[in-house]
């Protein structure tokens, strides 16, 4: 809560979060409001279920949308997930998506493999949300959060590229939010571990661009990791447009290498979006 005197008039603006558990779930809420009432209201509910092979959690109202390859970007705003990937698991192959709480006044330094990569000032949101690109072999993520007082505490992770479905499993997430607003968006992805190496990836997508267009995807993809080498290759299809592109990452020395390509035919998405009015044809 604060107080504020400018020119005479007082003003007062505060942030609230709660969470707790009931039922079986766990929920939380974050509200905003100043002297005029208040301005914004947001909320959860879900649960988290372990090792079960056809559901580990389910959320409703405030959710994190992870975003797809080639096609959309992750946001949160009010919607839906759920899925049977393992808890705290990879967002995506070759990178991951942060997104939690941030306390009034609170600021974060991300560290990714002892390398200060990123500094999140507080906001009004009371959220992070950012995604970091994976680089090839191990990553170990550190993020500190400093209080205004000094406090100090740390979340830790780890993720790795080639981290393939494992053979056998199939697994899935359906997952959107920003219904009937300017960003909505919707996807259902399915992977399935074909062999030790080899992992299978489908998704289907609906997106609302910036400009207002609706706008259907299908993408079909392959992924694969042989002797400290990680590939991957997509085919996306979308009202006439069509995106077909494929990495290679790995070691060479005690560096980490990759080599992508991307061939593009009247294919427009988040990630590529026109440019002068013209759709990209090669990346």
């Amino acid at each position: 809560l604060q107080l504020n005197l400018s020119g005479g008039k007082v003003g007062i603006t505060s942030n609230t979060y709660i969470a707790g558990d009931a039922l079986l779930h766990s929920g939380s809420a974050y509200i905003t409001a100043n002297e005029r009432g208040i301005q914004e209201v947001r909320g959860s509910l879900g649960r988290t279920i372990q090792n079960n092979p056809l559901i580990t959690s389910y959320t409703l109202g405030d959710t994190l949308y992870q975003g797809i390859d080639n096609i959309s970007m992750s946001r949160s705003d009010n919607g839906f997930s759920i899925t049977n990937q393992k808890i705290g698991s990879q967002s995506n192959y070759d990178k991951q998506v942060f997104s939690g709480e941030l306390k009034t006044g609170e600021t974060i330094e991300v560290f990714q493999n002892e390398n200060l990569i990123q500094f999140i000032p507080s906001n009004t949101e009371g959220r992070y949300l950012f995604e970091v690109p994976l680089i090839q072999g191990e990553n170990y993520f550190r993020l500190v959060f400093w209080g205004e007082q000094g406090q100090r505490k740390e979340q830790t992770y780890r993720y790795s590229t080639g981290n393939l479905t494992k053979q056998g499993d199939l697994l899935y997430r359906l997952n959107g939010n920003g219904f009937n607003g300017q960003y909505q968006r919707a996807s259902a992805e399915i992977d399935y571990g074909l062999t030790k190496t080899i992992s299978i990836s489908s998704s289907a997508t609906s997106l609302t661009l910036s400009d207002g267009q609706n706008r259907s995807y299908g993408a079909v993809g392959v992924r694969t990791y042989w002797q400290g080498l990680f590939m991957k290759v997509d085919t996306i299809a979308t009202g006439g447009g069509m995106l077909l592109g494929g990495s290679l990452s790995g070691k060479l020395g005690f560096l980490g290498v990759s080599i992508s390509h991307s061939e593009l035919s009247n294919y427009i998405s988040e990630i590529y979006a026109l440019t002068l009015g013209m759709p990209i044809t090669q990346r």
